[in-house]
């Protein structure tokens, strides 16, 4: 079971981590951090502001279709109570007709403009395109991963995986939360349920259940059956973070499914299908970057 984080131990781990940005910035210079009102980016946002102080740290936000107010509202606040202004980046009228484009260039792929899938990886895009301007300017790309989401394949690789410095990469996510309570993150943001924001009512728990019942991440919009549905339902219900932690935090060094189904408190398939999910975002989410022939 991965060991929680009290609040002596957070303080310790803040400490580290403010250290490991400090080192790994120049005295003079400047990070940003892409704010989605979510806990990932409060958290990230609040180490580096602490870690090099508010003048030498952009904050910005984009907004897109569907966004919820609620996730703007936290950013607004998260930059307030930092003292770091928040720049708002209204794009809402740019996904579209670039998946549009993309979609009529290139019939072949069955990109969807009425789907999900397809709308939020453009959104996604459209976010790397800001980090990008921002890195031509200077600044230093502070990433909002953490280590659930990377195993699990839980990211884009060329969207919110591309960053410079990866300050909560090495922590579960239930982890976060712990360091949230710590850096007094506001309740809205730590009792909320975790979601990119990509469309109203989405959850990450909910994404991920439909990514294990599917055994790897979920390329397309596709059509569910009711029995499919169900199991996604089933899936739902058991699914935690705390869960998905102690299971992710077990694989490497217990083989037996049912040793760790047993010692986490959940369904044998549900340990098998987290495995399997593990093992497929390694072929198709964490593939290296940039090899070439030497």
């Amino acid at each position: 079971m991965i060991p929680s984080l009290t609040p002596g131990q957070a303080r310790e781990e803040a400490k580290r981590i403010e250290d490991f940005l400090s080192q790994h910035l120049h005295p003079d210079g400047k990070a940003v951090v892409g704010l989605s009102g979510g806990i990932d980016a409060d958290v990230v946002a609040r180490l580096t502001c602490r870690a090099i102080g508010p003048d030498r740290l952009k904050l910005f936000i984009v907004i897109q279709e569907d966004l919820e107010n609620k996730f703007r509202i936290n950013a607004r606040n998260t930059a307030a109570s930092l003292g770091v202004p928040l720049v708002e980046i209204d794009l809402s009228h740019l996904s579209l007709p670039l998946l549009s484009a993309i979609a009529a260039a290139d019939p072949d792929e069955r990109f969807r403009i009425d789907g999900l899938l397809d709308p939020a990886r453009i959104k996604s895009s459209l976010r790397t395109s800001v980090f990008s301007t921002y890195v031509e300017r200077g600044y230093v790309v502070i990433g909002t991963s953490n280590r659930s989401e990377y195993e699990l394949g839980f990211f884009i690789p060329l969207g919110d995986g591309a960053w410079h410095l990866g300050p909560i990469a090495h922590l579960y996510k239930s982890q976060v939360f712990a360091m949230a309570r710590y850096l007094d993150c506001a309740e809205e943001v730590i009792s909320q349920q975790p979601s990119g924001g990509f469309w109203k009512g989405e959850t990450d728990l909910e994404d991920l259940s439909f990514w294990l019942l599917h055994g790897e991440p979920v390329r397309e919009d596709r059509n569910w059956s009711p029995e499919e549905m169900s199991n996604v339902s089933r899936i739902h219900r058991i699914l935690t973070f705390e869960v998905i932690d102690a299971v992710l935090s077990q694989l490497t060094t217990q083989p037996d499914d049912q040793i760790i189904g047993n010692l986490v408190g959940i369904p044998l398939d549900i340990v098998s299908r987290i495995r399997r999910l593990v093992q497929q975002a390694g072929q198709i989410k964490r593939r290296p970057l940039r090899l070439s022939l030497s």
